[in-house]
């Protein structure tokens, strides 16, 4: 286990697929330094309404921004 705000950065590429979402982003929340970046790639088609996504990364505590590339969606996300 790593220590509280210990990670300057975070990827999750395709390992969001479980039920336990928000357990992951807590964790990249727990272990990342202020202004550590989070990075989130994942098939475009998971999700249902990206907005509403972003707007709950911003409530873990993370600015964010996103593009789609191809098939894939990449959230970047900066903790704020």
């Amino acid at each position: 286990m790593k220590n509280d705000e210990s990670l300057d950065a975070a990827i999750f590429c395709l390992s969001l697929m479980g039920s336990n979402i928000k357990d992951y982003i807590l964790e990249a929340f727990r272990t990342l330094k202020l202004d550590g970046h989070l990075h989130i790639i994942e098939s475009t088609s998971r999700f249902n309404d990206i907005n509403q996504i972003t707007k709950q990364l911003e409530k873990f505590g993370f600015h964010v921004n996103f593009r789609e590339m191809w098939k894939f969606t990449h959230l970047h996300a900066i903790k704020i």
